[in-house]
């Protein structure tokens, strides 16, 4: 279960189309569950930043494995980054390593669930929908990943 930030978050995140080679498709984000109430796994998170950061091309030129915040994350996420900038391992939320997103992700979980939030992820429809949403997303991981290397590839010639 995610907090109230991160399902927040989520349900206004530029996330691209919900099909990528077809930029006129909607937002999926009206169909993902953590946008809705919150229920999502550490995979989903992991793959939903990873589509984040490739579509709001936060990864610093030079050294794809440094991303610079949104100003979106910095409203939703300031806690957070306040949280992990007093740790022994420092955060700056201009220039950070993209391992760091697990960071944000174990921050924003919530521990402490409801009866009813228990019940409702013991549910097979709702894992069955988990697993579900996991493919979709890693296909669409898949599709901008490929998309991102053709144009790098592109460039080169």
């Amino acid at each position: 279960m995610a907090t109230d930030n991160m399902r927040d978050f989520f349900k206004v995140a530029n996330l691209g189309p919900s099909d990528p080679a077809d930029p006129n498709s909607g937002p999926f984000n009206k169909f993902l569950l953590v946008a809705h109430n919150g229920i999502t796994t550490r995979n989903i998170m992991t793959i939903l930043f990873n589509i984040y950061t490739l579509v709001n091309n936060m990864q610093n030129p030079e050294n794809r494995s440094i991303l610079t915040s949104t100003p979106l994350m910095d409203q939703y996420f300031h806690q957070t980054y306040d949280h992990l900038a007093a740790q022994p391992r420092q955060f700056n939320p201009n220039s950070f390593r993209f391992s760091r997103l697990q960071s944000i992700i174990n921050d924003n979980k919530k521990d402490n669930l409801t009866k009813e939030q228990v019940s409702l992820l013991n549910e097979r429809r709702m894992v069955e929908h988990l697993e579900k949403e996991y493919v979709f997303l890693s296909k669409i991981l898949k599709t901008y990943r490929d998309m991102i290397h053709d144009k790098i590839i592109t460039s080169q010639i």
